[in-house]
């Protein structure tokens, strides 16, 4: 019996024991909200443009501030890097449009390209960029591999103009892509770097 009072005794002080202090505070759990903002892009009627957003734990909704991003014709192709965005269009006279937009400084650039050509059956393969200059690569009929011959354009984003300078490549290439200052050419059975610094690469424009 004496045993039984010691146990009934004892897991009452345990009891007493984790029960919380009356001087201590109770800390309340408070869910934590965070606001985003988000920048979203799309694509109705051939325009590209941006939407704003507005998000926190539970809702997203629409930020009724003035986008920074002028709506453009919806790209052919396009890059991003980051918050530099480059987009590449072909114009109906044989031309092309080339517009790089940083979406952290809403500062926009837009340059024509090819006008030193006008050769219709151009056709552009692929872009991609740096934070100073916009490369493309294309092709055009010639004496080249399956009849055509391939170049790789970098256009000078900082100047006025798109100042620009390329080279014919040997392959056709599939896709580039900028890395480590240096623009890669990846082709089926090929990777070729191609220094950025053009120091023995330079060309002269076409006319």
């Amino acid at each position: 019996m004496n045993t039984c009072k010691s146990c009934l005794v004892l897991l009452a002080v345990l009891a007493m024991g984790c029960s919380p202090s009356e001087s201590e505070p109770v800390v309340e759990e408070n869910e934590v909200s965070v606001d985003v903002n988000y920048s979203v892009l799309l694509t109705h009627n051939d325009l590209l443009s941006e939407s704003l957003l507005n998000a926190n734990g539970q809702v997203i909704t629409l930020n009724p501030a003035v986008s920074s991003f002028e709506s453009i014709e919806a790209p052919q192709l396009s890059y991003r890097d980051g918050t530099l965005l480059s987009f590449y269009t072909g114009g109906e006279d044989c031309t092309g449009t080339l517009i790089s937009f940083d979406f952290r400084t809403s500062v926009s650039r837009e340059f024509t390209v090819f006008d030193d050509l006008a050769d219709c059956e151009l056709q552009v393969k692929s872009i991609t960029h740096s934070e100073n200059a916009i490369y493309l690569v294309y092709s055009i009929p010639g004496d080249g591999l399956k009849g055509m011959d391939y170049f790789l354009r970098r256009v000078d984003a900082t100047s006025a103009d798109g100042t620009f300078s390329e080279i014919q490549l040997q392959k056709e290439p599939e896709q580039i892509v900028f890395a480590n200052n240096r623009v890669l050419s990846f082709q089926a059975t090929l990777m070729r770097k191609i220094n950025t610094g053009w120091s023995y690469m330079m060309y002269p424009a076409r006319h």
